[in-house]
């Protein structure tokens, strides 16, 4: 998440999530998705600069799926229990 910080606009959030790093609420390498800049050149520059984690999500993304039951499983699941009245 690219995040334009145009005259510390967003300094008071950015210094929450540096905070919530501090008191252990949030992971330090989720506190990274967030990369801020002052200038849209510097903003860009710095988001080529990360390591591409495009085929990571995508990854984590089908697994998830794979996980999780298609509506129709969870439909034919309903319809196997047996009635409680």
């Amino acid at each position: 998440v690219g995040l334009l910080n145009v005259d510390g606009y967003y300094d008071s959030l950015l210094g929450l999530f540096d905070k919530s790093v501090e008191e252990g609420f949030v992971n330090p390498s989720a506190r990274n998705i967030v990369v801020s800049a002052r200038t849209a050149r510097e903003l860009i520059q710095r988001m080529e600069e990360l390591p591409s984690t495009a085929g990571m999500l995508h990854s984590q993304h089908c697994m998830q799926e794979q996980e999780l039951p298609s509506t129709a499983e969870m439909v034919m699941q309903e319809q196997e229990l047996p009635s409680t009245a």
